[in-house]
């Protein structure tokens, strides 16, 4: 594989050209095993990027990109754990809920035309004007309601002391043990005000923060192109300055097919997910790499904070509504042959619940989730209403291998299932909207914890107030998550198993399983990391002969 140079390509004379090739292989072999110069990075992004503003980061394509530009006051650990990023430490009150945040020295923005000397270090008040602006209903972020944890002032501001130049602290409405990996999130880094009164809506595509890289240029919907900060703070364990790469170029071919094939030619290092068709091409059976990937790249596999599900919009079906039918549907379905087959083993059975296993810190078990076919024939066999009744599982094309499965599991014990399929769009507002009785879905993590996949079952978050789809209301639950604010350590996992337990017995919709992040990279490509959030951090990543 070729060096990739950041430098513009020109044309030489050819006889100077052979003079370079001649050198060029006598230092071959000295080179082979030294870091590229001129390193750049290059990935696909199928999805698209709608915007650079971290006020905007709500997708995974947005999120990645964002990640490379913008700091936080903390970063999650490949435990999912906070830790000082631009914070050098922080301190919390014994109720957790009050923080203080003491900054690190010596960090810089992003030089930029919106500074009238270049450039200027970040203070504290940069991170209050950062978290206003999430929160100020003017800015419209889809991750306004990461702050509401935090009290508000008369103004309606947030309430924030600024004690000094480098110190600060969030005063928040409650305990929230949760609060550090809000404050992880993208949508809580740091911006300046000088680039948003200069740029304005323009923000979004001349985005200027501390991260490891910078914004060189982007053309919508063909390259984006991010250059290494030379002033960022960041210093490896020798006391080398992050990051070791030059460069990340994104490419914005939408057909996977297409991408995978200029993988191959040495286009991409990188490719994260697998549709259908290249997913058959890439792995075994056993979901391994094919023989023609295995010699060039390696495959990475996590566990990834995502739970595809089926969901029952209770009280429009009044068959569905009874929890002895929808103990029936899930224990007719073989989890483990769904992962096996139809993912091609990336993913873990949904055995435990709605909650990924990852999250908790002990085991589970949920006799409701496991696969009792026999007992599934019994409960149908003992209600004449629920074989006559015509079952339509609701799904956008994607999904469609999935819901087949299910439809196959269900029929097998004497159930009328048939599959509606609509336009992604479509599904998206109908199931929002609450106006389909059965229909697939999946939740993704926001931050690292129980709390996050529990939430959609409050009765306070009921559409169009939240995402409980479900209209699912049981008094017993919302008590047991208003004590998990105030309970810490292992009095709080039990609270929020005991509310996953209610769930399961319950069902407002069926756990299927948890989705594996699947990830493609040259072996050139050295220390990527991916946690189980899957964001992408190219700070320490380096590529090398």
């Amino acid at each position: 594989m070729k060096n990739i140079s950041i430098k513009k390509y020109f044309i030489v004379n050819p006889i100077i050209f052979c003079l370079g090739i001649v050198a060029a292989t006598a230092i071959s072999c000295q080179n082979e095993m030294q870091e590229k110069e001129g390193a750049v990075f290059r990935y696909n992004e199928p999805g698209g990027i709608s915007s650079l503003d971290p006020a905007y980061s709500r997708n995974l394509e947005n999120i990645w990109a964002v990640n490379q530009i913008f700091d936080g006051l903390v970063a999650l650990d490949s435990n999912l754990k906070p830790q000082p990023l631009m914070a050098a430490s922080w301190s919390m009150n014994d109720k957790k809920d009050r923080y203080s945040f003491k900054l690190r020295s010596g960090v810089f923005f992003h030089e930029d035309a919106c500074f009238k000397q270049g450039t200027r270090a970040v203070n504290a008040s940069d991170v209050v004007y950062s978290f206003n602006r999430i929160a100020d209903a003017k800015t419209a972020s889809p991750g306004r309601w990461v702050l509401d944890l935090v009290a508000r002032n008369e103004d309606e501001s947030l309430n924030i002391t600024v004690h000094s130049s480098d110190s600060l602290t969030l005063y928040l409405k409650q305990s929230a043990p949760q609060f550090l990996s809000l404050l992880a999130m993208q949508y809580c880094t740091i911006v300046p005000k000088e680039a948003i009164d200069y740029y304005g809506e323009d923000f979004r595509s001349h985005p200027v923060g501390t991260g490891p890289f910078k914004i060189f240029i982007w053309e919508e919907g063909n390259k984006l192109v991010l250059h290494k900060n030379p002033r960022y703070y960041l210093k490896d364990a020798n006391g080398n300055s992050l990051p070791y790469l030059d460069a990340i170029a994104v490419s914005f071919i939408k057909d996977q097919s297409a991408a995978l094939m200029a993988m191959q030619r040495g286009d991409f290092d990188f490719m994260s997910g697998l549709d259908a068709a290249s997913k058959h091409r890439v792995l075994t059976p056993k979901g391994e790499l094919a023989p023609e990937f295995a010699e060039d790249f390696n495959a990475i596999k996590t566990p990834f904070l995502k739970t595809d599900y089926l969901g029952f919009r209770l009280g429009l079906d009044s068959v569905l509504d009874n929890p002895q039918v929808r103990r029936a549907l899930s224990m007719a379905i073989n989890r483990e042959d769904l992962v096996a087959f139809v993912l091609n083993g990336l993913g873990t059975a949904a055995k435990t619940g709605f909650v990924p296993p990852v999250l908790w810190s002990q085991s589970f078990n949920a006799e409701e989730l496991s696969y009792q076919p026999e007992k599934a024939k019994a409960i149908v066999e003992s209600l004449p209403q629920l074989k006559k009744h015509p079952i339509v599982i609701s799904t956008p094309a994607m999904a469609m291998e999935v819901c087949e499965f299910v439809q196959k599991a269900w029929s097998n014990i004497g159930l009328n299932v048939s599959i509606e399929v609509l336009p992604s769009s479509h599904h998206r507002e109908q199931v929002s909207g609450g106006q389909i009785a059965l229909f697939r879905k999946s939740w993704i993590a926001d931050y690292p914890d129980p709390e996050n996949f529990l939430s959609l079952f409050r009765s306070d978050l009921i559409i169009p107030k939240g995402p409980n789809y479900f209209f699912y209301n049981n008094p017993e639950f919302d008590v047991l998550y208003e004590l998990s604010n105030i309970a810490t350590g292992e009095e709080r996992e039990q609270l929020l198993w005991d509310m996953q337990r209610i769930v399961n017995q319950e069902l407002p919709l069926i756990p299927l399983f948890h989705d594996d992040i699947f990830q493609l990279k040259r072996k050139e490509v050295k220390h990527l990391k991916t946690d189980a959030m899957n964001v992408l951090d190219l700070t320490r990543v380096q590529i090398v002969n």
